[in-house]
């Protein structure tokens, strides 16, 4: 499976495992700092390359599978694992939740950044209808972070059609282990709105707004060498995931 590499063999003592899913348009490397900080804490980690490129239902069951695979080959060599989703990836790893709980199976930890439960309308007419390209239409995603290939507008409205099922999902849910950081001023999220609907939805997370501390980056994971508001309460988050 694309993004899923070999793992230890079952039973190989590891108590702990991480599976980091990136957002639209985002590497892999991306989330290497949080999976630094996870290792550090003495996690095996898995970071899942998402694909971009397809149409309609076929995208979105390459991200399932992708998803399944990584959480499949982590649930075979550790005792526990948790999940950290950066935008797309954070609606991933709630439908991935809500497929083991149908299942009967354990359900992981989540901690969600930048839950894309609202949208700007905007950028969203732009990227998902219309699709003007980020060349275009840039994104405040620091350059390092972002996929070697241009997303298309199929891709957007994929995750527009997840992120309606989440929100059906998430209107039955009463308790959920899961934290939802977002930062304060998204270019694609209207955090306002998502952190409202977080509250009413999942009333058993932590919610906590991020306070860039400056204009620019505003990005939640910006490199870690900003030293940014923003970044530092991300780092807590995953430290608290981990305790």
């Amino acid at each position: 499976m694309k993004g899923i590499s070999k793992l230890p063999s079952k039973h190989s003592g590891r108590g702990t495992g991480v599976l980091l899913l990136p957002g639209l348009n985002m590497r892999p490397e991306g989330m290497e700092e949080i999976a630094a900080i996870c290792r550090n804490r003495g996690a095996l980690v898995q970071t899942v390359e998402l694909p971009f490129q397809g149409r309609g239902r076929a995208l979105e069951d390459g991200w399932r599978e992708a998803v399944a695979a990584g959480y499949t080959a982590l649930r075979e060599s550790c005792l526990s694992v948790h999940v950290i989703g950066f935008s797309l990836g954070a609606l991933l790893a709630l439908q991935l939740r809500e497929s083991l709980q149908n299942r009967g199976e354990p359900v992981p930890r989540l901690l969600l950044l930048a839950l894309p439960l609202k949208l700007r309308l905007l950028p969203s007419l732009l990227r998902g209808v219309i699709w003007i390209p980020s060349a275009v239409f840039p994104t405040a995603a620091p350059r390092a972070i972002r996929s070697r290939g241009s997303t298309t507008g199929a891709a957007y409205r994929a995750l527009f059609r997840v992120r309606r099922r989440v929100l059906a999902f998430l209107k039955d849910v009463r308790r959920l282990q899961a934290e939802a950081l977002f930062a304060e001023k998204d270019e694609f999220v209207d955090s306002d709105g998502a952190a409202r609907i977080c509250k009413r939805s999942m009333a058993q997370v932590e919610l906590l707004t991020a306070v860039p501390s400056g204009s620019r980056p505003r990005h939640l994971l910006a490199a870690s060498s900003n030293a940014g508001t923003n970044w530092t309460l991300v780092c807590e988050a995953v430290s608290r995931l981990m305790d």
